[in-house]
């Protein structure tokens, strides 16, 4: 039985529901548009905004399997929106670099959702979002202790 008061329990639910539902629909529907799956335009953002540049760096970003990975950078690749080269840090590693036509695919399903985000944003006075920067990775971090890794964060 859980102590936190019902109606912090509440706001969290509908945080992760709005989250999980709302916002996926939003990219599933921006990235269908760009003819991408919802992964695909997941790991094309990743990529633009260097949250990973390898394989299996975009594996455990996106918290998928190493082998889902490889089938999205391939569907990429055809599209000639990724392109897979050897790491400059360490050339027996892939490295993934975004082409000019990925960066404009990338801006057409992410800038409305981005712009969204940003609007809801700035509704938020600045002490708010002081404390949103400041209690956000704590929650982060106390899920992750709750939850564990996701299977993609634990393969080899």
């Amino acid at each position: 039985m859980s102590t936190t008061p019902r109606n912090e329990l509440e706001i969290v639910g509908t945080m992760f529901r709005f989250a999980y539902g709302r916002f996926g629909t939003a990219l599933l529907d921006s990235a269908r548009r760009a003819k991408l799956s919802a992964t695909e335009a997941r790991a094309l953002r990743a990529l633009v905004a260097e949250w990973a540049r390898t394989p299996t760096e975009l594996s455990r970003y996106l918290m998928i399997t190493p082998t889902a990975v490889a089938n999205a950078v391939d569907r990429l690749e055809e599209r000639e929106l990724v392109r897979r080269a050897p790491d400059s840090a360490d050339r027996r590693r892939l490295a993934l670099e975004v082409t000019p036509k990925g960066l404009r695919v990338a801006d057409a399903v992410w800038g409305e959702i981005l712009a969204r985000l940003d609007r809801a944003w700035h509704e938020l006075d600045p002490q708010d979002q002081e404390d949103f920067r400041r209690t956000a990775p704590k929650v982060l971090q106390a899920l992750e202790r709750q939850f564990g890794a996701s299977a993609a964060e634990t393969e080899p």
